[in-house]
């Protein structure tokens, strides 16, 4: 627990929706991030990684609620930055795996994380 007049850092909490389809939009919330000193956060989404020859961007990555395109099949690592204006916490969200699928291929359910 912090002392009188000591920041304590944010803490960040990212969710991702599933896709598994190319050109399908993945929504990306940071609504789940807190800061204990109840100070204003800002946010940062970013790529760690994505598939190779993939030309995709984060819509707003500054913004709470945003989204990307899966232009390619493959996996897509995201990183949330949350600052508190002295400090920041990030963390890296489970991989979003993205596969092309034919016309006929079941689509794949997620039932639980």
């Amino acid at each position: 627990m912090g002392g009188l007049g000591k920041n304590q850092p944010p803490e960040a909490e990212g969710t991702a929706s599933r896709s598994f389809r190319t050109s399908a939009t993945v929504q990306l919330n940071a609504s789940g991030s807190s800061d204990p000193d109840g100070d204003t956060l800002r946010y940062r989404w970013s790529f760690s990684s994505v598939p190779a020859d993939s030309a995709t961007a984060i819509d707003d990555s500054t913004s709470e609620l945003t989204s990307f395109t899966a232009d390619k099949s493959g996996t897509y690592q995201v990183k949330l930055t949350v600052r508190d204006g002295l400090a920041a916490d990030a963390v890296l969200l489970p991989d979003i795996v993205v596969k092309t699928l034919d016309d006929n291929d079941p689509i794949p359910w997620i039932t639980s994380p």
